[in-house]
């Protein structure tokens, strides 16, 4: 390291983010559901201001291009905290360089937390299936798991204290598909899962022992891959409860891996606000700029 870094606190507002911005011609390919995420934490104000910005001795930012284009697509002002004075070479190794903290490892550090390693999946697997807007950004933020989890703890804890070590169902996915069946028709899940609980029980025709007859099959138990899977017992879930709450028999379940939606849910949270015709025009300008002069670059 060449020189002692220093660490510069920043506000950025509407009237200079442009300058900033200048600043990242160093920083990763914009990705336009990064922008979004960060754009979903503004509307909902949960934006921490904007967090460290790391920059090279000739002040060029190594990262913050996301959380940056995001503040000037809403206007929003934050706070930043550039730490600089650090070569090329050591902000190349360093930044995110260590591994990432998931919302699971977040909760675990959280004291009073039940079953943190179940909890926070499922929060992810609910809004995942109910929320239109996690198709057009990259990720949750941890402020909305968190407020989610104590928003809704009682029943997540206690749904995830049933399911601990369950057979051939993880634990995350009965948590948060109870939770979603329950808004929907609190009756007809009770029924359903006790189904999933007591399946010797089951008789042929009941969606659920069609449901488990798929999860025997040769087919499922020479899949390959977890998540392939996984896709296959949480579409087969769905399909065993679609049935049984309109009250109809099933003899069998296919395997599918495409996406199933689940339809009378509520929305978690709002909509996520869409992107105008005029920013999604400059960012996608902002895109073929930076290909073309990454295409110089190689050239040279």
């Amino acid at each position: 390291m060449k020189s002692k870094p220093k660490i510069t606190e920043i506000t950025v507002t509407p009237d200079n983010v442009d300058d900033h911005i200048d600043k990242c011609n160093s920083n990763r390919n914009l990705d336009r559901k990064h922008i979004n995420t960060w754009k979903r934490a503004i509307h909902k104000k949960i934006f921490r201001d904007g967090g460290l910005i790391f920059s090279d001795e000739k002040g060029k930012y190594d990262d913050g291009n996301h959380r940056l284009r995001a503040l000037k697509e809403t206007g929003h002002t934050a706070i930043f905290y550039v730490v600089s004075g650090m070569d090329r070479e050591t902000l190349n190794m360093m930044v995110d360089a260590g591994k990432k903290r998931t919302n699971q490892d977040r909760l675990k550090m959280i004291k009073g937390v039940n079953y943190p390693t179940t909890v926070a999946p499922a929060i992810e697997e609910i809004i995942d299936i109910t929320e239109d807007w996690r198709r057009t950004a990259r990720m949750l933020l941890p402020d909305e798991v968190l407020q989610f989890y104590h928003q809704h703890r009682r029943e997540l804890e206690t749904l995830s204290g049933a399911y601990q070590k369950f057979p051939d169902i993880s634990a995350k996915l009965l948590v948060a598909l109870q939770f979603l069946f329950t808004r929907i028709d609190q009756v007809k899940s009770d029924e359903f899962f006790v189904g999933v609980t007591h399946r010797h029980s089951l008789k042929a025709g009941e969606p659920l022992r069609a449901f488990y007859d798929m999860l025997a099959s040769e087919k499922f138990l020479n899949t390959e891959g977890t998540k392939r899977r996984y896709d296959y017992t949480r579409n087969g879930l769905l399909i065993a409860w679609a049935a049984h709450l309109k009250g109809q028999t099933l003899d069998k379940i296919e395997l599918t891996q495409r996406y199933i939606t689940l339809e009378g849910t509520v929305s978690a949270s709002e909509p996520e606000p869409e992107v105008e015709s005029e920013e999604q025009a400059e960012f996608e300008e902002a895109q073929e700029q930076e290909a073309d002069e990454q295409a110089g670059e190689a050239a040279e």
